[in-house]
């Protein structure tokens, strides 16, 4: 769809829609082009499960996240205890965090 400013907008973006695109301008006096990359990438999805579990005191549960997004953007994960970062490394902590392949991290 071109706007009225000679904008260019693309609705519902699918992967065909990545490549070069060049606009030029053309008067009397001759040219001149701009060239733009668009790239298209997957959107993330997050599944965290199980969303809701009750444990009694001195068991152990596993949280497992598991995330599905574009094979070309590398991921990076963390986890937070009401909105605070938990540390692994903390002496004495009981948290044992695992990462099973680049798509799957689970915490004990």
């Amino acid at each position: 769809m071109l706007l009225r400013n000679n904008t260019l907008r693309i609705i519902n973006s699918t992967r065909s829609d990545e490549g070069n695109y060049v606009c030029r301008a053309e008067n009397q006096f001759g040219s001149a082009e701009m060239t733009a990359m668009l790239l298209v990438k997957e959107a993330m999805r997050v599944d965290l499960s199980p969303s809701r579990v009750e444990v009694t005191v001195g068991e152990s549960v596993v949280l497992s996240c598991r995330v599905s997004h574009d094979p070309s953007l590398d991921v990076a994960f963390q986890w937070l205890l009401n909105q605070q970062p938990l540390r692994f490394q903390q002496e004495g902590g009981h948290f044992e965090y695992t990462q099973t392949v680049s798509r799957d991290n689970s915490i004990q």
